[in-house]
């Protein structure tokens, strides 16, 4: 009958200890680290069958080494070999991927049902899990750094110790006329002029708010993409294909430089074609960007600021104050709000969008100078305390 040597306890001493390591090392044929790793959860029987000549002569080396042990009697059957260690017996199959294993093994996995190669991939797949989750820290990280960076830029546009300063950036659908383009960019200074007086009637003293800068036009297939819902995918997406979009459009302005902006309006212009004129305009509330759509022609060069100067305030934080149906709020939307009798309005607020005549009747903006910043806008805007 074979015989299996089962080790009780190891000897106290270090070298004797090692010696023992040593012959079991030896017997198993196993590295030291293998043996070592095998004996240090004792009691533990070998996992190698022996004749009894042979179990009787480790045994007795291990004796004089200090060591307890005893011999097991093992009855005849099968024997299952081990994987990694094919000359000892398997006792347990890996958890993973069901191979059969010795102690031999179990010793080296501290104890785990599992084998080299699946503790291989556990390690792995820690190691990337550590290494993923560090980039994604730094990443967010990243992000969070930049978005404080970005609020507090934000913010400082408001402070107005400097003046704002503003892209605005022709894209052009459709030939328009040469001259009506020019004509749209001399307006820029008188925009500049109207939000200054403004500021002086609020804040007297001090610099220009603002300094615009037109560029273009530059020729477009299509308008800037608009965000098809308030889902946070959707805006995610948005921001993604509008990143795309003015990547391109930059990219054909010979090294316009959109980070040197505080506000960047984007202004659609289309050939006016007859009837009716289309000017619209969105933004994003507190942003950088605002877009404006119109079909541009000498008639509507000035209602077209008017919207730029709309959208651009809406970059600076201030909110519309008309109703869902397009009429002035009252009284947040009215030019002069403390005015008796209050209609007609001489003046347009600037978030509005038309100047009050009476009960239900307005009228949209014809020049620059009918544009007014009443005391909530410029409460928003940081022209005034809020009270």
């Amino acid at each position: 009958m074979s015989q299996r040597v089962r080790i009780l306890a190891l000897p106290e001493s270090a070298k004797e200890r090692r010696a023992s390591v040593s012959r079991v090392g030896l017997a198993l044929g196993v590295s030291l680290s293998e043996a070592a790793r095998l004996v240090d959860a004792l009691p533990v029987a070998l996992p190698k069958r022996m004749e009894a000549e042979t179990a009787g002569v480790l045994m007795d080396a291990l004796s004089a080494a200090g060591a307890t042990v005893e011999l097991v009697n093992v009855p005849p059957g099968r024997v299952i070999p081990c994987t990694s260690h094919p000359n000892l017996e398997a006792g347990f199959q890996c958890e993973n991927c069901s191979e059969m294993l010795c102690e031999v093994c179990r010793g080296m996995a501290n104890a785990a049902s599992v084998c080299a190669g699946c503790r291989a991939k556990r390690s792995r797949s820690k190691r990337f899990y550590r290494i993923r989750v560090a980039v994604l820290l730094a990443v967010l990280g990243f992000v969070c750094l930049y978005a404080w960076a970005d609020i507090r830029s934000r913010q400082a546009r408001t402070t107005w110790e400097r003046p704002v300063s503003v892209a605005v950036v022709l894209l052009e659908m459709g030939r328009v006329s040469p001259q009506v383009v020019s004509e749209f960019k001399a307006r820029a200074g008188a925009l500049e002029d109207q939000l200054a007086n403004e500021r002086r009637r609020h804040r007297p003293g001090g610099s220009r708010p603002f300094s615009l800068s037109v560029f273009g036009p530059v020729s477009i297939a299509m308008r800037p993409p608009e965000p098809k819902s308030n889902e946070l995918t959707a805006l995610a997406r948005h921001a993604f294909d509008e990143w795309s979009y003015l990547r391109d459009v930059h990219g054909r302005m010979n090294g316009f430089d959109a980070a040197g902006y505080d506000s960047r309006i984007y202004v659609v212009i289309k050939p006016a074609r007859g009837g009716a004129q289309f000017v619209e305009g969105r933004s994003q509330q507190g942003g950088r960007i605002g877009v404006v759509d119109v079909d541009l022609n000498s008639e509507m060069v000035d209602f077209a600021w008017c919207v730029v100067a709309h959208e651009l305030m809406h970059t600076l934080g201030a909110s519309d104050k008309y109703s869902s149906s397009g009429q002035a709020l009252v009284p947040q939307g009215l030019a002069e709000p403390d005015k008796r009798p209050r209609f007609p309005q001489s003046h347009v607020e600037i978030m509005a969008r038309n100047r009050p005549l009476g009960s239900g009747r307005e009228t949209q903006p014809e020049k620059l100078t009918e544009l007014r910043v009443n005391r909530y806008t410029a409460t928003e805007i940081g022209w005034l305390s809020a009270r």
